[in-house]
């Protein structure tokens, strides 16, 4: 037979389709407000699991696929003819997938490609998984206008393996997803109950700066106290806490946001930056040294010895107090606090116990890294 592979079957598959179609009688369209990505054939794999295609299917899937090579990146209306002969081809029970194909891509391209702060998350699904689906009127014509301003921004980024290297005009694109998933997070969350709000934001925030607003030791071990200490001063404590908190990680959060905007800056800009950044390290830092003795303020000695999280709470304060202490600029002094038995020397234990104190007082925890 002349011609190629590739164009035979350009003229075999809508036949194929079509014939598929006539037989089944069934696939019904998706709604008229899908939301079509530029699907590319590199979306193949994602496309099968997502619609679950069965041998028969597979081949005639493919063909199709292969026919969105020759379209312009970004191409709409060659993924909207695509799906279209897709639903040919599908058995009811997959057409109803089709949306849920077309979310996985759109989820794909922003996870994928991520590369600043914030730019991950893809905002209804990250509503879908901290408080289920939400069909609020005003909620759904907020995602759906999120959608559309999506759509065009994933586009223009860059794509490639490998990465092209970042210029100042992809970073733009990149903040401009950042900044349209912050608004509409802010926006849903403003539509939302509070109790909903609040699940979604801390959801949101935690996907899209997990470095900024992961839980403290000292948050951890105050919760873990209360449930065997009932003092009500603790309770208070807690909430001023959670005040606290969010007040040191909304700083972290804006740092973050400073940085990656500083990127193709000037020295003076990136410098303020990275000032930024330092700064709200030392936040996070010195959050738990003050919560730790507002605990210990707020419960008696003999209650916090009695449980392993008080006995937590009193080492660790009484070891940022030492620390903090310490000039680590003065070799003497440094000897005085850690020897021990008072050689004049720092044997293993003391060398281990001196090296952790600075790497706690000087050094930063993973955690503390923005």
């Amino acid at each position: 037979m002349r011609g190629s592979p590739r164009r035979f079957m350009t003229l075999l598959v809508p036949a194929m389709a079509g014939a598929w179609w006539v037989a089944s009688h069934a696939a019904a369209a998706p709604s008229a407000d899908l939301r079509v990505p530029p699907i590319y054939p590199r979306d193949l794999a994602l496309i099968d699991r997502a619609l679950f295609l069965d041998d028969a299917q597979r081949p005639i899937i493919e063909a199709l696929v292969l026919e969105l090579e020759g379209a312009p990146i970004g191409d709409r209306d060659a993924s909207e003819r695509f799906v279209e002969a897709l639903q040919a081809v599908l058995e009811p029970a997959q057409v109803a997938k089709i949306p849920a194909m077309c979310d996985a891509i759109r989820i794909e391209r922003l996870e994928a490609g991520a590369s600043v702060a914030g730019e991950n998350i893809e905002v209804a699904r990250v509503l879908a998984i901290s408080v289920g689906e939400v069909e609020a009127p005003k909620v759904v014509g907020l995602l759906a206008e999120y959608g559309r301003a999506l759509d065009p921004l994933l586009d223009a980024r860059p794509a490639g393996d490998p990465r092209p290297a970042e210029t100042a005009a992809s970073l733009a694109v990149r903040l401009r997803i950042r900044d349209l998933n912050d608004a509409t997070v802010a926006e849903v969350a403003a539509a939302l109950p509070a109790d909903k709000a609040k699940r979604f934001v801390d959801r949101a925030l935690a996907l899209g700066y997990p470095t900024a607003v992961g839980s403290t030791d000292g948050v951890d071990l105050l919760e873990a106290l209360m449930k065997d200490v009932s003092v009500s001063e603790l309770a208070e404590l807690h909430d001023s806490a959670l005040t606290k908190a969010s007040t040191v990680r909304a700083r972290c959060v804006a740092a973050i946001r400073q940085r990656d905007a500083a990127l193709f800056a000037s020295d003076a800009v990136r410098s303020a930056a990275r000032a930024a950044i330092e700064s709200a390290e030392k936040e996070l830092e010195q959050f738990d040294r003050w919560l730790y003795p507002a605990i210990m303020a707020a419960v008696p000695a003999q209650q916090l010895a009695a449980t392993a999280a008080g006995q937590s709470i009193v080492a660790r304060a009484q070891f940022d107090a030492q620390v903090s202490a310490v000039r680590w600029g003065d070799q003497e002094a440094t000897l005085r606090e850690f020897d021990a038995d008072r050689d004049g020397d720092l044997n293993g234990e003391e060398a281990s116990r001196m090296m952790a104190a600075f790497s706690k007082s000087v050094g930063k925890r993973p955690r503390w890294r923005l």
